[in-house]
């Protein structure tokens, strides 16, 4: 199989968290006012177009600084529409894009999750989170169960990845960066590829 076709006849689902009104559905701010919602974005996009050409097909949940949306209906919950896009497209694999915060500035790193009992989502979170620390030398914590909607309204095998603290200065910086942004971007095309054995 040729490197281009490596993610051949797969579907995967690719959900840049957050998006739209910060008061309500944008995410974190940084510590510089870095917004969360822009860089799910970011990373997601570019996750899009190299998971594309290897072969994948992926559904994007939002491409735009706007919540995700099934119906478009003005009262739309983007969790459940989330739910609902994914649980429509057939996916192999859904990959849920964020950026951490806490109300102390020392934590720091990656973690990757999975939804608690899911052997498949666990597999994915396992072969993401050693990607992304072999990439990025940050510290990276995972796989960790955890009950997020995003992770269990569905079957598809479910990973979210917290990428860096925004509270963090240093994270936060590392963010703002388009290397590190590609940086991530690989380890992620890597670590599925690892999942799917491609």
């Amino acid at each position: 199989m040729s490197k281009a076709a490596g993610l051949a006849g797969l579907t995967i689902v690719v959900d840049p968290g957050h998006g739209g009104d910060v008061s309500w559905n944008g995410g974190a701010t940084g510590v510089t006012g870095l917004q969360e919602k822009d860089v799910n974005l970011a990373l997601g996009l570019s996750l899009r177009d190299a998971l594309e050409k290897l072969g994948a097909r992926v559904v994007m949940t939002r491409t735009t600084d706007a919540p995700a949306a099934f119906t478009g209906a003005p009262d739309e919950d983007p969790l459940e529409a989330t739910t609902k896009i994914t649980a429509a497209s057939g996916a192999d694999l859904f990959v849920s894009l964020h950026g951490n915060w806490w109300e102390d500035p020392s934590p720091e790193g990656i973690e990757t999750y999975y939804y608690p009992g899911s052997q498949k989502g666990r597999a994915a979170a396992t072969a993401l989170a050693n990607a992304l620390a072999k990439a990025t030398g940050l510290p990276t914590r995972g796989p960790l169960a955890n009950d997020y909607h995003v992770l269990h309204h569905h079957e598809v095998p479910a990973t979210l990845l917290e990428i860096g603290y925004l509270s963090n200065p240093d994270d936060e910086a590392l963010l703002r960066t388009n290397a590190f942004r590609a940086r991530v971007v690989a380890a992620v095309v890597a670590g599925i590829r690892d999942y799917f054995h491609r």
